[in-house]
C-alpha cells in the first residue's frame, strides 16, 4: 500500500524549483541590466566621439551665405554665434535662423546643413523705400517699415522724407498705411520723370498734415508744393514750368511753385503779382 504523503511536512524538491527559478530571474534581470549600462555606455562613447570626430567640425569659414545685398556677410556670422569648434551634429538649423531674426535688414532666413561640415544660409533681404525723419533719420522699406539709421552715404541714393516726427515712429515702427501708399506713388511719378527731373536736383520732401507734400530743389531751394494725390500729371505741369523759367531766365526769381490744383500752376517769387503757368 502506497504511503499517504504528510501534507504539513515541507517539499523540499519543490523549494528547490522555487528558489532555482528566483535565483535564475535574479541573475537574469542583473545581467539584462548589466548589459543595457554597458552599451549605453559605449553608444555614449560612440557618440561623443562621432560628435568631436573632425569631420562635423564647422567654423565661418564653412558657412555660405545666399542672396546678401545691403547686408555684410559679418553681420550674419557674428549674429549665427557659432562656438568654436562647433560640430555640426550639435547644431540645430531652427535656433541658428531665430538668431538672424534679430538683423533688421533681414526679411526672412533659411538653413540648411550640407554633411560633413557646411552650413547654407540664403537670406531675403527688405527692400529699401526711401529714408524718413523722426528725430533721426531711418531707412524704410516697402512694407513701411523703419528698418535701420541711416548712413551716410545712403542719402545719396533715396528720397528723404522730413515732417513725420509727430507720428511717434521708432526704429521697427511701420507708416501708416496712407502715408507709404502716397510716398510710392511720389516715387512711382518721380521715377517717370527722371529724365528731366533727376533724383539728385531734389533736396528733401517734406510732408504736413495740412498741405500734404512739398519738394525742395537742389536749385535754388524751391518749394514745390504737390498736394496729396495725382503726383503725376502735377509733374507734367511742373515739366512746362521748367521749360517757362528757363526760357524766361526767371530761375532766381522764383521762390515757391504750388501744383496743387487740376489744370494750373502758381509761382511765387519776387513778382508784383501771382503768376499762373
Amino acid at each position: 500500500m502506497r504511503k499517504k504523503r504528510n501534507r504539513y511536512r515541507p517539499d523540499k524538491a519543490q523549494r528547490r524549483k522555487v528558489i532555482m527559478y528566483w535565483f535564475r530571474a535574479t541573475f537574469g534581470f542583473v545581467f539584462s541590466l548589466v548589459a543595457i549600462i554597458l552599451l549605453s555606455a559605449a553608444l555614449a562613447h560612440g557618440y561623443y566621439a562621432l560628435v568631436n570626430a573632425p569631420w562635423f567640425r564647422v567654423g565661418s569659414e564653412d558657412v555660405s551665405i545666399i542672396g546678401l545685398k545691403h547686408v555684410k556677410a559679418d553681420e550674419i556670422l557674428n549674429s549665427l554665434m557659432l562656438p568654436p569648434q562647433a560640430s555640426l551634429l550639435n547644431l540645430k538649423a531652427a535656433e541658428l535662423a531665430k538668431r538672424l531674426e534679430t538683423l533688421p535688414w533681414l526679411e526672412s532666413s533659411v538653413i540648411r546643413f550640407a554633411l560633413p561640415n557646411r552650413i547654407v544660409v540664403e537670406v531675403a533681404e527688405r527692400d529699401p523705400l526711401a529714408l524718413v525723419h523722426v528725430g533721426e533719420l531711418y531707412l524704410v522699406d516697402t512694407d513701411g517699415k523703419l528698418i535701420s539709421r541711416a548712413t551716410p552715404d545712403q542719402k545719396q541714393n533715396f528720397l528723404l522724407v522730413e515732417g513725420l516726427s509727430g507720428l511717434g515712429l521708432t526704429e521697427g515702427s511701420l507708416l501708416p498705411r496712407a502715408t507709404l501708399r502716397e510716398i510710392k506713388e511720389l516715387l512711382a511719378a518721380l521715377e517717370e520723370a527722371h529724365v528731366w527731373l533727376p533724383r539728385n536736383s531734389i533736396l528733401s520732401c517734406r510732408w504736413s498734415a495740412e498741405t500734404g507734400y512739398a519738394l525742395y530743389t537742389t536749385r535754388n531751394s524751391i518749394c514745390i508744393q504737390l498736394g496729396w494725390d495725382r503726383f503725376a500729371p502735377k509733374f507734367q505741369h511742373l515739366r512746362r514750368v521748367f521749360e517757362l523759367l528757363e526760357e524766361r531766365q526767371l530761375w532766381n526769381v522764383v521762390i515757391g511753385i504750388d501744383l496743387d490744383y487740376d489744370d494750373r500752376a502758381y509761382l511765387e517769387g519776387l513778382f508784383p503779382f501771382p503768376k499762373g503757368a
